[in-house]
């Protein structure tokens, strides 16, 4: 938040940020900063919406795997979905822009499969709960940059 308002109060700022990029997933699911960004008319494009890869040389392999989550798998039990077409609704349903990445064809078209179905506010709450916060990619390297953004409550 602290670096989207100090572009925003920039004097003589000309065009207004109209996207912010962040990761964002159940886990660490951003919604003091969605909030934020909604009362500026700024979409929230959500990374990680997934989780992440399991690539030890920059991912903690003791973190949760997202998608083996037991409330995700209940949900999606009851709708006859998987856990990542639930979780990618669930970012849907609340105004986040969600990103999903892969690379095997079967698995991409599932992820548009998507508007079949709604999660009901029950779930959406259950869902919710599963905040941790839980950041895949602290990007720890920059933790001594005066910028480093993770420091921030949002």
């Amino acid at each position: 938040r602290r670096q989207l308002e100090w572009i925003l109060n920039k004097p003589g700022l000309r065009y207004q940020p109209v996207c912010n990029q962040v990761e964002c997933h159940p886990y660490l699911n951003q919604s003091q900063l969605l909030e934020f960004c909604k009362s500026r008319h700024i979409i929230l494009e959500g990374y990680s919406v997934l989780g992440s890869s399991r690539d030890e040389t920059w991912i903690d392999k003791n973190t949760p795997v997202l998608l083996e989550d037991p409330v995700l798998a209940t949900i999606a039990s009851k709708y006859q979905k998987t856990t990542a077409q639930v979780a990618i609704r669930y970012q849907i349903q609340r105004g986040v822009c969600a990103l999903a990445k892969s690379f095997n064809p079967e698995r991409i078209k599932k992820n548009f499969q998507v508007f079949d179905f709604c999660l009901t506010p029950e779930d959406m709450t259950a869902i919710d709960q599963l905040n941790g916060p839980l950041r895949y990619d602290d990007m720890k390297v920059f933790a001594d940059h005066p910028e480093y953004p993770y420091h921030d409550e949002y």
